[in-house]
């Protein structure tokens, strides 16, 4: 029995094995940003070399038609923003001591993430679609 300000009074039980789940995630989740921190600049390396990577093979004109090299470039560049704010923790004010505020905040985030994830995703799959278009009217010209 615990009296608040008001005097009234509050009764509680143990809790569920579903709200220590959540607790003990919020919990690991402040000792993971490091490790995520670490993990960020990773994938940011990794996208960075493939984009210059691209940049390097889409500057031959003998690959794509002129007008596809723009479109395929903002396309891998879109993708790359996307994701980039896609990798990037959601900061927001999380009671670390209510499983339930916990449990929302890690819903909308992977809501979120998996958004991030599509809206990237299509963008690649558009921009290789184009580059596959751009060579074979490059090669059957």
């Amino acid at each position: 029995m615990i009296e608040t300000e008001t005097n009234e009074i509050q009764f509680g039980g143990a809790p569920t094995p579903e709200d220590d789940f959540y607790y003990q995630w919020g919990q690991e989740t402040l000792k993971q940003n490091f490790i995520l921190s670490n993990s960020i600049l990773s994938s940011i390396v990794t996208l960075s070399s493939v984009m210059l990577g691209g940049s390097i093979l889409l500057a031959n004109d003998a690959i794509f038609p002129e007008s596809f090299k723009l479109i395929i470039a903002l396309l891998f560049l879109l993708a790359l923003i996307v994701s980039f704010f896609g990798i990037m923790p959601e900061e927001s004010e999380v009671n670390l001591n209510v499983p339930q505020e916990i449990k929302e905040h890690k819903e909308k985030t992977l809501k979120a993430k998996r958004r991030y994830i599509w809206i990237s995703g299509m963008c690649m799959i558009a921009a290789f679609i184009i580059a596959f278009t751009g060579i074979f009217i490059k090669l059957f010209r």
